[in-house]
């Protein structure tokens, strides 16, 4: 091994990337909340509201829904998969090379 390599850092890069993001984007919210006299964090809120509603349907009725077609998605891939394949089929049989 190469005492001269430098050891990789990725880890510790990727983290302060986020905290900076984090850290710098609180304070600009801090000072939009501020300039509007609260109506962000009202808006952040409802953005929040909404997205965990959205959330809470997918866990309570789309996961559930997902897992019982199951079958039927893979039937209907096989199907297309089968149809493909005889098209193919149908192309080499047109296309004769002298």
């Amino acid at each position: 091994m190469d005492p001269e390599a430098p050891i990789p850092r990725k880890g510790r890069e990727t983290l302060v990337s986020i905290l900076l993001v984090v850290i710098l984007g609180g304070i600009f919210l801090v000072f939009l909340n501020f300039v509007t006299f609260g109506v962000v964090f009202h808006v952040a809120a409802a953005i929040a509201g909404l997205a965990l509603v959205g959330f809470l349907h997918y866990v309570l009725w789309g996961y559930s829904l997902s897992q019982e077609v199951a079958g039927e998605r893979e039937e209907e891939r096989l199907k297309e998969r089968m149809e493909a394949d005889a098209e193919f089929e149908r192309d080499q049989v047109r296309y004769r090379p002298h």
